[in-house]
């Protein structure tokens, strides 16, 4: 009979053994970290390269650490590429004062045959230029993932060749070459302060700054701290999809967050700064920190480049201004401009949306700014605005500023938006700042009727002494 009662003393003493492991400290890291960036420079390495002593094509095809270290002549650039190698490889690599020349045929850097990387760029500044077609830092179509982390006071330049990104995708179609993509990029780490330098991305004509290349999505972007500026100069999103001008099949931008850091984004022509190039619509963005500043040109500041949609777009917790160049002011212009967060030009008038409310909420984008823990948002917005109890069709260009006070959500929708002298201003708005704001009272808040619009706001304010 003491079988039993022995048997149930083991499991339970198992049980518990269980339950304590499950009890025991595991490595923690933020919110969407990966778990395998160094957050520390290591003081030894498994292997050093100084690529001044490398006369071909430097390969790695390991999950090891490395120290690549370039020339202290600041006109010497390394002439072949370096390619990173191999399913499931992910080293970690860092690069001190490496200048790299792509050679005719491809990138600087390529990640390459289902490989991840963790990029580290310490010391002295580093750049790297892409070949015609290529980006100059590029991830080619896997699953993997390329991560970029700049120490603070270091310099990370990234000019991508004609038709290529800056950093991510190569031109699309490319015959007889390894192609590039705009995915799964990772910028700066919440989990460490000391990766706080400084990314300079540019793209030949038609790629994004950071994103695809001409033909190319920008999809599952993730930027959490550093400095990042990132541009097109023609074609392509700032940070984004690449040029879609002529393309088969549309490859849209989406899964795009920002938060943290300090990010420019901007298209010179027909992309938006954040979101889709030409004929590309900008989908699934949220800006949640940092301090960003988008612009577009016929494209959104953040949403759809030329002939672009936009949707589901967040903002909340940043300081923000977004840009949908040209700004016209005059009052007899024509063109369809883009805003600055939503649809890119020639979507829709803005007399349009301005005097038919019921057309213009039959296009959901759901875009949403706001703030968290009872912060308000000071807003700024300048676009065409028509104060709705005068007679129709009077509008006038000019610039309005207001407190908002987010709902029990933290939200404001921008699409339903209506400020004093501004008639669903939120699909017209040129140019957009907002910043959020400590509040100093207790809120009592609905919706307020002001000349005819109406406007989440304080409807009972408390003071405090």
């Amino acid at each position: 009979g003491g079988e039993k009662p022995m048997k149930k003393r083991i499991l339970s003493i198992l049980l518990l053994c269980c339950m304590v492991l499950t009890l025991l400290p595991t490595a923690t890291f933020a919110a969407d970290e990966l778990p395998d960036v160094k957050l520390s420079v290591p003081t030894t390495f498994d292997k050093i390269v100084d690529l001044t002593g490398q006369n071909k094509e430097l390969k790695i095809k390991d999950s090891k650490t490395y120290l690549i270290k370039g020339s202290t002549d600041p006109n010497w650039y390394f002439q072949y590429r370096i390619k990173i190698d191999g399913k499931n490889n992910t080293p970690h690599i860092f690069l001190d004062g490496v200048r790299l020349q792509a050679p005719k045929d491809g990138p600087a850097i390529e990640l390459y045959g289902g490989a991840s990387a963790c990029l580290y760029f310490i010391g002295n500044d580093s750049e790297l230029i892409g070949a015609e077609n290529f980006a100059a830092l590029q991830k080619n179509k896997t699953d993997g993932y390329l991560r970029v982390l700049v120490q603070t006071g270091t310099k990370l330049t990234c000019e991508g060749g004609r038709y290529g990104a800056g950093i991510g995708g190569s031109k699309v179609g490319i015959k007889n070459f390894s192609q590039g993509h705009g995915m799964n990029l990772h910028f700066g780490s919440l989990a460490t302060g000391i990766y706080g330098g400084e990314i300079l991305a540019t793209s030949g004509v038609y790629g994004a700054g950071i994103g695809g290349g001409q033909g190319g999505p920008g999809r599952f972007i993730y930027i959490k701290g550093g400095t990042v500026n990132a541009g097109s100069e023609s074609g392509g999103a700032g940070i984004g999809s690449g040029d879609q001008d002529g393309q088969n099949k549309s490859e849209d931008a989406h899964h795009i967050e920002i938060s943290g850091g300090t990010v420019e984004a901007w298209s010179n022509y027909a992309g938006a700064g954040i979101g889709g190039g030409r004929g590309g619509s900008g989908y699934d963005i949220s800006i949640t920190g940092g301090v960003v500043r988008a612009q577009g040109y016929l494209g959104a500041g953040i949403g759809g480049g030329m002939n672009g949609n936009s949707g589901n777009i967040l903002i909340k917790d940043t300081t923000l201004t977004a840009l949908a160049l040209p700004l016209y002011s005059s009052p007899d212009y024509t063109a369809l401009s883009a805003s600055a967060v939503g649809r890119g030009s020639n979507r829709v008038h803005y007399q349009v949306v301005m005097q038919d409310q019921e057309f213009a909420m039959s296009i959901e984008e759901n875009i949403k700014i706001g703030a968290s823990n009872g912060k308000s948002v000071w807003l700024s917005a300048t676009g065409w605005q028509w104060r709705h109890n005068q007679e129709p069709y009077k509008k006038y260009w000019g610039t309005t500023t207001e407190l908002l006070i987010p709902n029990e959500n933290g939200r404001v929708d921008l699409q339903r938006l209506s400020l004093p002298y501004a008639y669903n201003y939120g699909r017209v708005i040129s140019k957009l700042e907002l910043r959020c704001e400590e509040s100093t009272c207790s809120h009592e808040f609905g919706w307020v009727n002001r000349d005819g619009c109406h406007i989440w706001a304080l409807s009972l304010i408390h003071i405090s002494e």
